[in-house]
């Protein structure tokens, strides 16, 4: 069992220790300690730190875990909670998703990067998608053999090689681009695996901008994090942050949303009060839990390469 407690903690973190900082997104070389969300993460006693670009604001862990960290920190992931159990109550989400996919585009090629155990590899097939999944756990991998019976690929986006003119209609990533050490390569290597006019579909957390957690933080009511689960995101996304990634390698923006779909209907007054609610803070693209984000492939154009500000809202 990993020590997670004594993981990266031999000293505080110098200067020396976290100098090596480039922005994935504008390159920058500087950056600003967000001792606050350091605290929120309790990795303050840590070499590590939560920081923001100084030049674009985008949120990251700083400095990136090495290989041997990674592995010891992704070493009991496949084992927390009941991940079946959890998967499978994923799936009405799924289901919703791959209905817009399918009112979005008629095509039905999909690759799903970070395919965890396969449950949404086994949920496109059975609506009809010619799916496949691509993913970085050899232990997930046996899983969605003995679960869904679903063959996944194992390895990263970054540096599989797929067979010579393979495309995919759409690509999906669910709580995946903020594992990533470069997400550039990922959104890159999507854009380039995509057909003309393909779709990505994206979904992150909003770790440090849902509105509720937000207002229990400012009077320190924060949910402290379990050691095994302060170092696995490399990134804090915004909604801000997500459009300007999305833009500068290509794609439109077609919607975002900070709220999935209910589950169960409301009564007028519930709808009038609580969807109202989730409406403009949706419509303000502030304060919601999650940001999914569907995009579609700009056709003939080439990433951005003059990037504008990632952070903030």
């Amino acid at each position: 069992m990993t020590d997670f407690e004594t993981l990266g903690s031999p000293s505080f973190a110098t200067t020396a220790e976290i100098s090596d900082f480039v922005c994935d997104y504008c390159g920058a070389g500087t950056y600003q300690v967000r001792r606050r969300l350091s605290r929120r993460l309790s990795i303050l006693n840590s070499k590590w730190r939560v920081v923001s670009c100084a030049a674009c604001a985008l949120k990251a862990l700083h400095p990136k875990p090495t290989d041997q960290e990674l592995s010891q920190i992704y070493d009991a992931y496949p084992a927390r909670g009941d991940r079946v159990t959890v998967e499978k109550q994923r799936r009405p989400i799924y289901e919703t998703k791959l209905a817009r996919l399918a009112a979005l585009t008629p095509g039905k090629r999909l690759l799903d990067i970070g395919a965890g155990l396969g449950t949404f590899v086994h949920t496109a097939r059975s609506q009809g998608f010619v799916a496949d999944g691509l993913e970085y756990l050899g232990e997930h991998c046996d899983l969605a053999a003995q679960i869904w019976n679903v063959d996944l690929i194992p390895g990263m986006i970054e540096t599989h090689e797929f067979p010579a003119g393979t495309e995919f209609d759409i690509i999906h990533m669910h709580h995946v681009l903020e594992h990533f050490r470069q997400p550039s390569l990922a959104l890159r290597r999507s854009h380039e695996l995509l057909s003309d006019g393909g779709i990505l579909l994206l979904e992150v957390p909003n770790q440090f901008g849902e509105l509720t957690q937000e207002l229990k933080a400012l009077f320190g009511r924060y949910v402290t994090l379990p050691p095994d689960k302060r170092l696995h995101h490399m990134y804090f996304f915004t909604p801000r942050s997500v459009r300007a990634y999305l833009r500068r390698f290509g794609f439109e923006i077609l919607e975002l949303n900070m709220f999935r779909p209910r589950r169960r209907p409301l009564s007028a007054v519930e709808t009038f009060a609580k969807d109202g609610y989730r409406q403009l803070l949706n419509r303000l693209s502030i304060g919601g839990p999650i940001i999914e984000v569907f995009a579609r492939k700009i056709p003939a154009r080439k990433p951005d390469e003059s990037p504008g500000r990632a952070g903030s809202r």
